[in-house]
């Protein structure tokens, strides 16, 4: 009984020890101007390799600081707008897919909510530097991870992606200078559950071990 406590305990510590062992997302960022707006999405989807759901905004809404997609549903995700009352509207002037787009109306933050966890995420944002000494950032799930611009550069274009092994649900973007922008093309997707991790394999085979170990203890008593 004393074996069989310790290969217990020890398992116990290498489960703690996984479960904590968060690798750190990896992003895409692209520039339009900087000509690696389309390579960084390649890239986004290269990385990721599973299935994504694309949301182009191509369908009507009306005016409102929170909107659930896709309209008409079920809901995939809802975008809320928090800037003093400003709402989302459908227009054509920042599209990227198609011709429209989510535009925000004076926007300081924009969080898309997912409800469940996804692992990844991307999207491309216009005109986000059009006031001088404007910064914008992003976080996921409330930790701030990079700023995307900086400067006065009129209707630039960005694409963020986000791939990360532990997933998250919100994506909150954020900007210095309430100004409008927009957003298009969102891709998402999850990771495929089926085939177990590696570290999850490694603590399988531990248990496996430590059972034979309990009942080669038990004979020998």
């Amino acid at each position: 009984m004393t074996y069989l406590k310790s290969i217990i305990a020890s398992l116990a510590f290498v489960c703690m020890f996984s479960t904590n062992a968060m690798a750190m997302p990896t992003f895409f960022i692209g520039s339009q101007g900087a000509g690696t707006l389309t390579s960084a999405r390649t890239d986004f989807q290269n990385y990721f390799g599973g299935p994504l759901t694309l949301e182009s905004f191509e369908t009507a809404f009306a005016a409102a600081p929170s909107i659930n997609f896709p309209i008409g549903g079920p809901t995939e995700f809802t975008a809320t707008l928090n800037a003093g009352g400003s709402n989302f509207s459908h227009s054509p002037t920042f599209f990227t897919d198609g011709s429209l787009s989510l535009r925000t109306n004076s926007m300081t933050q924009t969080e898309f909510d997912f409800g469940t966890g996804i692992n990844a995420f991307g999207i491309d944002i216009s005109d986000i530097d059009s006031g001088a000494g404007q910064s914008f950032g992003f976080s996921i799930d409330g930790g701030a991870f990079n700023f995307v611009g900086n400067g006065s550069v009129s209707n630039n274009r960005y694409f963020v992606g986000i791939v990360s092994d532990t997933a998250f649900s919100t994506i909150t973007f954020t900007s210095s200078v309430a100004d409008n922008s927009g957003f298009d093309r969102l891709e998402f997707g999850t990771e495929s559950s089926s085939v177990p991790e590696p570290e999850s394999l490694a603590i399988f085979g531990l248990g496996i071990a430590a059972l034979g170990f309990a009942r080669r203890q038990r004979k020998a008593a």
